[in-house]
């Protein structure tokens, strides 16, 4: 599947995307997917680095059930961006 998008006034250089990953969560049935955001394994390149922060885990790091939680924190500050 290819997905495309046309932004009017977009500039080479401006820091664009990443895809966000959002689905069910039922650990229970082997879906796990939480809002995540991942960098796109297409793009041309990238810049910023990765700053290591809970949120960069999907679940709540220090509750006690750990990877069986869930967290609604926004990764995106995180990562790197794809760059136009």
């Amino acid at each position: 599947m290819i997905w495309h998008i046309y932004i009017p006034n977009l500039k080479p250089g401006q820091l664009l995307w990443v895809f966000r990953v959002n689905g069910p969560y039922e650990p229970e049935n082997g879906t796990g997917l939480t809002l995540i955001n991942y960098v796109d394994p297409y793009a041309k390149a990238i810049a910023g680095t990765i700053d290591w922060n809970d949120s960069l885990f999907g679940y709540e790091v220090r509750k006690p059930d750990e990877d069986l939680s869930f967290s609604q924190t926004d990764s995106a500050a995180f990562i790197p961006k794809a760059v136009v």
